[in-house]
This record gives structure tokens, sequence and C-alpha cells, in this order.
């Protein structure tokens, strides 16, 4: 199989993002069906820092998308099981979690500085 260019794998990866793939997924489908292993062979960069260039930026990273997700599901499980006590002890965790990645997110620049925790928050994005 032949290298494909920085411009082509570029196209691949703004096609990807726009069917609503995440920079992981889409990691994955440049892993196992172009075989590129590694972006930094072909454009020196990560692929993050790579879809920045692209001008294709997350709302939220997606780590912490992933822990609204988990924090939605919790949520959900303790409406029905309310004296489910270690669900709500891991609940707590999680949020604390949450909290961190948060605030490192925001010293970093990556997340706006009004924006903080709430349940509406993880249950907003966790929906999707």
């Amino acid at each position: 199989m032949e290298q494909l260019s920085k411009d082509a794998v570029g196209e691949i990866i703004k096609k990807l993002w726009k069917e609503g793939k995440t920079p992981s997924q889409i990691g994955m489908i440049l892993k196992e069906k172009y075989n590129i292993y590694d972006i930094r062979h072909i454009s020196r960069k990560k692929l993050k820092r790579f879809m920045k260039d692209l001008g294709l930026k997350e709302e939220i990273p997606e780590d912490l998308l992933y822990i609204f997700k988990k924090i939605n599901r919790m949520l959900k499980h303790l409406e029905k099981n309310k004296k489910d006590i270690v669900t709500k002890k891991s609940l707590e965790e999680l949020e604390s979690y949450a909290k961190v990645l948060i605030k490192y997110y925001k010293k970093k620049k990556i997340l706006p500085e009004s924006f903080e925790y709430s349940r509406d928050i993880a249950k907003m994005y966790g929906s999707s």
C-alpha cells in the first residue's frame, strides 16, 4: 500500500470529523482502514495537533465527555435504585475527578474560564 500524502490524510480526517467521529475513533479508523499507525510519520504532529491545524476543535475534551456519559448513566441508575450506596460513592468520586479535569483544562485554556461543573451539564453532554 502506498503512503498517503499529508493533504490526503487531512481530507480523510475532515470527512470522518464531519461524520461525528471522535479523535480516538479517527485514530482507530486511520490505523485499521488506511494502515496509518502513527500520523507523526506523515505530518510530524500528533493527531490532535494536526486536527487543530485543520481547524477541527472539540467543544469539550474527549476524556471529559466520557466521564460525563458515565456520570449520566450513574444518575439514571440512582433514579431507579435510590438506596445503592456503592454507586452513590462512585458517583461522588467521579464528579470529583471531573472537577479536577475541568480545573486542569481551564488552566490549559482548553475550556473557557466560565465553564463550571453541574449535574445538568453532565446530563446535557452525557446524553449525546
